[in-house]
């Protein structure tokens, strides 16, 4: 029941993890945003994975203890009569109490290394966040890009830290090598939260084959990030690793491959620039969503055009669009905010047209305006008798 109610309850904190790092992309930046967004879904992956074997051992476990009890005797040997090589002989236990024990154990060590991978997963957050916040805080003080340098040499030293870590402790191991080692390693136990699994990684390292230990690991780990993969490709803008078709950049000639592309519009998306690819009215509602990354381009504009409606031009098909009335907006589906503006289009043809969009510091090296977004649209309105 725990276990079920833990799948559950993890599969929901998947989506929301998924929705809530969406919304922070678009009202937040901070240095490690998507790496903290991977190792949480990882975390999150890793303990659904853990819960599902769990479950599934203790059904078996149960249905040992089962047929266990229904049968106490065990096998009747004198009843088997098979032969060679199928012959089982006396000596053999009679019930399935070994294979009780030992599917019990199994359960227990699922959970054990599912919650001791969060507690690695986290550790490796709070590094990230303590070397972002040092590397920031060096370059507050000094203005100097070798805080680069320093914060990469400090990566370094992580990764020597979690390679012995992964190989048990080798450099633990290595005569006076220890003393180079200690102070280092000792300050990243308490970084990585080391300090709370340390016992316990001990007993299960003196007690287990290193060679079961490893292919475990690394074929828990693989599932966990391959399903972490396959959730996160299209927040990330990874390409989906799953997907063998070979043409998905050449489905058309001279056409971008991004060009209906179903954000576009809102009867897809709710953050859609315009209503729909198919325009049925006389007008296009044109909506420009405002994201933090957007704070570049405003300050780029005099102190007295630094608003959103000031960072781009909008056109249709040859022509640019001036005097566009643009009027704040706040989504009710969602805490999106931007600009919207009603667009008259009555003078357009029914049929193909392109809506553009660029911003206003996009020019070529000669001068020359740069329209990287362009949103096909059909315009098919009933004309008037």
């Amino acid at each position: 029941m725990i276990s079920g109610g833990a799948i559950f309850a993890l599969i929901q904190a998947d989506v929301a993890l998924l929705e809530f790092h969406k919304s922070l992309r678009t009202t937040n930046f901070f240095p490690g945003m998507n790496i903290f967004f991977v190792l949480s879904m990882i975390t999150i992956k890793t303990l659904t994975l853990g819960f599902i074997f769990h479950l599934v051992l203790r059904a078996i476990w149960l249905s040992f203890i089962c047929i266990n009890y229904v049968f106490p005797r065990g096998i009747q040997f004198d009843k088997l009569k098979l032969k060679k090589p199928y012959k089982v002989t006396s000596s053999d236990n009679a019930d399935l109490y070994e294979q009780i024990i030992k599917v019990d154990k199994a359960s227990g060590l699922i959970i054990f290394v599912s919650i001791l991978s969060t507690i690695v997963f986290i550790g490796i957050a709070i590094m990230v966040a303590v070397f972002s916040g040092f590397e920031r805080g060096l370059f507050w003080l000094t203005e100097s890009d070798w805080t680069n340098v320093a914060v990469d040499f400090m990566w370094v030293i992580a990764a020597i830290y979690y390679v012995d870590f992964l190989f048990f402790g080798i450099l633990r191991k290595i005569p006076f090598l220890t003393y180079l080692t200690f102070p280092v390693f000792k300050l990243l136990d308490w970084i990585s939260l080391r300090f709370v699994f340390e016992k316990s990684l001990r007993i299960l390292n003196t007690n287990m084959s290193k060679t079961s230990m490893v292919l475990g690991t690394v074929i828990f780990f693989i599932t966990s990030i391959l399903l972490t993969a396959s959730s996160v490709q299209r927040n990330m803008g990874w390409p989906n690793v799953y997907d063998q078709r070979k043409y998905r950049r050449a489905l058309a000639p001279d056409n971008d491959r991004r060009a209906y592309y179903y954000a576009w519009y809102r009867d897809q998306a709710d953050w859609g620039v315009i209503q729909s690819d198919i325009i049925k009215e006389n007008y296009l509602r044109v909506y420009i969503k405002y994201d933090v990354y957007k704070d570049t381009e405003i300050e780029k504009l005099d102190s007295a055009n630094q608003y959103l409606s000031n960072i781009g031009e909008v056109g249709i098909d040859d022509s640019v669009l001036t005097d566009i009335e643009w009027f704040s907006a706040w989504q009710k589906e969602n805490e999106n905010m931007g600009i919207v503006a009603n667009i008259p289009i009555h003078n357009l043809k029914n049929g193909r047209h392109t809506l553009k969009f660029r911003y206003v510091s996009s020019i070529d090296s000669a001068g020359k305006p740069i329209w990287k977004h362009q949103i096909p649209f059909w315009k098919d309105v009933i004309q008037s008798q």
